[in-house]
């Protein structure tokens, strides 16, 4: 899946407390105890998203993401459970735009 953007011209970028981080595939992010499982992916450089990374990083320090989704303890398993079912649910939409 990830070439298949890629030929495209697409770039990901990670959403995370650290703002939009560039990323060469889409791949869960772990930060100490909170996991980030979403994405940007657009054509747009670095240097053009600079603007909305800011926004985000100013944000999300307002925001305690140990009491969201985010949070996971730093030695628990069930980020693991949602990792592989996240990458699980890729999987199966790659080959469902594959086939069609």
């Amino acid at each position: 899946m990830n070439e298949l953007f890629q030929q495209f011209g697409y770039q990901f970028y990670q959403i995370t407390d650290e703002g939009l981080l560039p990323s060469e595939t889409l791949v869960p992010v772990r930060h100490g105890d909170l996991c980030f499982l979403n994405y940007l992916i657009c054509k747009k450089s670095q240097a053009e998203l600079s603007p909305i990374s800011e926004k985000i990083d100013a944000m999300v320090k307002h925001l305690d993401l140990r009491k969201t989704s985010k949070f996971f303890g730093p030695n628990e398993d069930a980020s693991e459970s949602i990792v592989q079912s996240f990458l699980n649910s890729l999987r199966e939409r790659s080959k469902t735009v594959a086939t069609s």
